[in-house]
C-alpha cells in the first residue's frame, strides 16, 4: 500500500491535497453518437412504415393499372375483326391514359429510391421498361392504327358486287406497316429485359409483355405480306390457285390425301370458284417428267413421288405442291399461280363464319360438326362393314361438295366482318400447317416461306424444332384414330453452346377391336398378309437446323435408315406395326445449333385428335 497523502496507480490512497479533493467535479463529456443513431433509427422505421404502406398502395394501383392493360390489349383484335372499330379505338386510348398514369405513379421518389436497392433494383428498372414500352406502342403503333380504322372502317372492303376492295384494303395495310416498326422496337425492348427477381412482380408485368411481343406477331406477319396482296388478289390481271382439299383420315405427311380439288379465280379482287372434282379428275396417274427428284427424295419415299396424288408423303409442302401444280397442267391444260393446301377442319372454321351448308344427301355440315362427320360419320354411313363401289363414288362426291359449298357460301356471303374473321383464320391455319401456300413466283414464295405459310420444312437454327410425320401406308381411314405426342424427358446446357434434349415420341393407334370388326376393309384397312386395323405407317424425324438427332431407338427394334433433305438429317421408320389400342415409341437425343433463342418445339401433320 502507498503512504498516505501519496498518489498510488490508481489515484489517490489517502487524504493529501484537500483542495483538489473538496473542488466541485468536473463534468464528465457525454458520448452523443448512441442516442444520434438511436433516434435516426426511430426515424428511419417511421418512415420505412410510412413509405411501405405508401409504396403498398402504389404497387395495389399499379396491379389494378396492369390488369387494366391486358383487359384493353386482349380486347383490340377481337373488337377489330367483329368490326367494332370505335370500341377498338377507345380500348388503344384507355391503354395509352393507363400507360401515362402508371409512369406518372412510378416517377415518384419512393419507386425512385426503391430502383437503387439491390435485387429490388432492376425489377424496378424492368416494370419502367415495360410501362415505357406499352406507352410507346400505344401512342405511335395501336391509337394511330385504330383511330385510322375508326375513321375510315373495313366496310368499304367489300364492294357492292361482293368483291374485294383492293385500294381500301391497301389503306389498311399501310396503316398496318406503319405501325410494325413500332411494335417491333416494343418487342426488342421487351426482349432485351433481364429476368425479374421477385416473382409477385413478374405475375403482374409477363403477362402484360408477353400480348405486346403476341400482338407484333401480327403485325410482322400483316407488314411482311402486305405487299403480296395486291398480286394475289390480280390487281396487275387475273390469277389461279389451285385448292386442294386434304384428307386427314388417310393421313400424309403434307397434311392427307389431296380427295378432291378446285380452282380459286381472283380478278382485281373479284373472286369466281370452279366446281370441285375428285382428285382422280385432276391430275394425272403419272408425276411429268419435268419434276426431278433429289437422291434424298428417292431414298425417303421412293415411288411415292411418281404418284402425284401419293406426293403428301413429303413433308415439304412447297415440293409436293409443284407436283400438284405441274400435274393438274398436264391433265388439263391449265397453269396456275399457287396451290393452297385445306385440311377438313378448315372447313369447319370456315363454316363457324359463314353458317351451316347442307349436303346433297341432307347431312348439315356447320362449325361444330364438320370434321367429325367428313372424317369419320360419312365413312361409317356408306363404307362400313362391307363396302360398295357406289359407296366409295357417295364419299367422294360429297368431300368435294363440302369443299365446294364451304367455299362458295364463303364468297357468297362476304363481308367486311366475314373478310377479318377470314383473314386471322388463315394466318391461325397457316402457322399450324393445317392451310399452307405455294405460289409458282419464287420472288413471292421466299416471302411467303420467312413469314412461315409456306409448309417448308423448318430450316431456322436459331428456332430448333424437330420435324415428325405420319403416312399410313395401307389404304384406310385410320388416320381418325392416330394420336401423336412428343415430349422432352431431360434437357442439358452444352459448353460450346449447343442444348441437349432426351425426346420421347408416341404414336398411338386408339381404334378398339370392336370398331375394326365393324368398320370392315375399307374403314380399317386390309391387305394380304397384314391384320386388318394396323396402321403399318411410314414414320419420318428430322432433326432441327444445324443440330442433330442421335440415341435413336425404336420400341420395335427397327434401325432406322438415315439421309439429309434441305440441309436436315432426316430419318426414316419403315412401316412398324401399330395394331388397335397400340402404341409404338421412338426415344432420341436431341442437339441443338450453338445459341439457340428458344426452347426446343415440334411441327408435325395436323390430327383428327381434337375433333374425336
Amino acid at each position: 500500500m502507498a503512504p498516505v497523502g501519496q498518489r498510488g496507480q490508481s489515484g489517490f490512497t489517502g487524504f493529501g491535497n484537500y483542495q483538489e479533493m473538496m473542488a466541485p467535479p468536473a463534468k464528465k463529456r457525454r458520448r452523443k453518437w448512441p442516442f444520434v443513431v438511436l433516434g435516426v433509427i426511430v426515424l428511419l422505421a417511421v418512415a420505412v412504415g410510412v413509405s411501405g404502406f405508401t409504396m403498398l398502395n402504389s404497387a395495389k394501383t399499379l396491379k389494378a393499372q396492369a390488369n387494366t392493360v391486358m383487359t384493353s390489349v386482349s380486347g383490340i383484335k377481337d373488337q377489330i375483326v367483329g368490326g367494332d372499330y370505335a370500341g377498338a379505338a377507345a380500348a388503344a386510348k384507355k391503354i395509352d391514359d393507363t400507360a401515362s398514369a402508371m409512369q406518372s405513379e412510378m416517377d415518384g421518389p419512393l419507386w425512385g429510391l426503391a430502383s437503387a436497392l439491390p435485387v429490388v433494383g432492376p425489377d424496378i428498372q424492368n416494370v419502367r421498361t415495360v410501362v415505357a414500352t406499352l406507352k410507346d406502342a400505344s401512342s405511335n403503333a395501336l391509337m394511330p392504327l385504330t383511330s385510322a380504322l375508326e375513321a375510315n372502317p373495313p366496310s368499304a372492303l367489300i364492294t357492292s358486287e361482293g368483291a374485294i376492295n383492293v385500294a381500301a384494303l391497301g389503306l389498311l395495310l399501310d396503316s398496318l406497316q406503319q405501325a410494325a416498326p413500332v411494335m417491333q422496337r416494343c418487342t426488342d425492348s421487351l426482349s432485351n429485359m433481364t429476368p425479374m427477381n421477385i416473382e409477385q412482380l413478374e405475375a403482374v408485368m409477363g403477362p402484360a409483355r408477353e400480348k405486346i411481343v403476341g400482338i407484333n406477331d401480327t403485325f410482322q406477319q400483316a407488314n411482311a405480306f402486305a405487299p403480296l396482296v395486291g398480286t394475289l388478289l390480280g390487281v396487275d390481271g387475273e390469277r389461279t390457285y389451285l385448292i386442294a382439299a386434304q384428307n386427314s383420315a388417310e393421313i400424309r405427311s403434307s397434311g392427307g390425301f389431296p380427295g378432291s380439288m378446285g380452282t380459286l379465280k381472283i380478278n382485281n379482287g373479284a373472286i369466281s370458284l370452279d366446281d370441285f372434282a375428285t382428285v382422280y379428275d385432276m391430275l394425272t396417274d403419272t408425276t411429268p417428267s419435268s419434276v426431278q427428284f433429289t437422291e434424298a427424295e428417292v431414298a425417303l419415299f421412293g415411288n411415292w413421288m411418281t404418284v402425284p396424288r401419293d406426293a403428301g408423303f413429303d413433308p415439304d409442302f412447297p415440293t409436293v405442291a409443284n407436283i400438284w401444280a405441274t400435274s393438274y397442267t398436264a391433265r388439263t391444260g391449265n397453269s396456275v399461280d399457287g396451290v393452297i393446301g385445306i385440311t377438313p377442319c378448315v372447313v369447319q372454321k370456315i363454316l363457324a363464319i359463314t353458317g351451316p351448308i347442307k349436303l346433297s344427301n341432307g347431312t348439315e355440315l356447320n362449325g361444330q360438326n364438320a370434321t367429325k362427320v367428313l372424317q369419320h360419320d360419312l365413312y361409317w354411313k356408306y363404307l362400313s362393314g362391307t363396302p360398295t363401289e357406289s359407296g366409295n363414288q357417295i364419299c367422294d362426291a360429297l368431300f368435294a361438295e363440302a369443299a365446294d359449298l364451304s367455299f362458295k357460301n364463303l364468297i357468297g356471303n362476304m363481308n367486311s366482318e366475314t373478310l377479318m374473321k377470314f383473314a386471322t383464320l388463315m394466318m391461325e391455319c397457316m402457322q399450324s400447317r393445317e392451310t399452307m401456300l405455294w405460289l409458282t413466283s419464287e420472288t413471292d414464295q421466299v416471302t411467303i416461306q420467312e413469314i412461315g405459310w409456306s409448309g417448308s420444312l423448318d430450316t431456322t437454327p436459331e428456332t430448333p424444332a424437330v420435324g415428325v410425320f405420319f403416312n399410313l401406308w395401307i389404304g384406310s381411314k385410320l388416320g381418325w384414330y392416330l394420336d401423336l405426342n412428343s415430349e422432352i424427358l431431360g434437357k442439358t446446357a452444352n459448353a460450346d453452346g449447343t442444348v441437349s434434349y432426351e425426346v420421347k415420341t408416341t404414336f398411338t393407334n386408339t381404334a378398339t377391336q370392336q370398331e375394326v370388326y365393324d368398320g370392315g376393309p375399307y374403314i380399317m384397312g386390309k391387305l394380304d398378309g397384314f391384320q386388318s386395323g394396323d396402321m403399318i405407317p411410314q414414320i419420318y424425324l428430322y432433326a432441327p437446323a444445324g443440330g442433330t438427332i442421335t440415341n435413336l431407338v425404336a420400341s420395335d427394334g427397327s434401325t432406322l435408315s438415315s439421309t439429309t433433305q434441305d440441309g436436315l438429317e432426316a430419318y426414316l421408320w419403315f412401316r412398324p406395326s401399330l395394331l388397335p389400342s397400340k402404341s409404338i415409341t421412338l426415344t432420341y437425343t436431341v442437339t441443338t445449333a450453338p445459341n439457340p433463342e428458344e426452347e426446343l418445339a415440334f411441327y408435325h401433320m395436323p390430327t383428327l385428335t381434337a375433333y374425336r
